[in-house]
């Protein structure tokens, strides 16, 4: 069996099922186990602003890793409205 690691796939998913009709299956999402693991801590629904962390966020919190390239590619994506579109 392949579990695709994906961060905050929500949207993604929906997307490509309701455009595509592709489905998704073995999927383990950093961010609900994120919030998994806050309601097991807290003893009840994650309602705190941890519900919702960005990928870099939950590399800091628990890795203590930090991406120095996000920034850049924030910069230069503001810069170039096709930078997704590149091949």
């Amino acid at each position: 069996m392949i579990v695709k690691v994906f961060h905050d796939c929500l949207e993604d998913c929906s997307l490509l099922l309701n455009y595509y009709k592709i489905e998704f299956k073995n999927i383990f999402d950093t961010q609900i186990a994120h919030r998994v693991c806050y309601e097991e801590i807290l003893g009840r629904s994650n309602e705190t602003k941890h519900s919702a962390i960005s990928l870099n966020d939950l590399l800091t919190e628990y890795l203590n890793i930090y991406n120095p390239i996000k920034f850049e590619l924030h910069i230069e994506m503001n810069k170039d409205p096709y930078f997704w579109k590149k091949v």
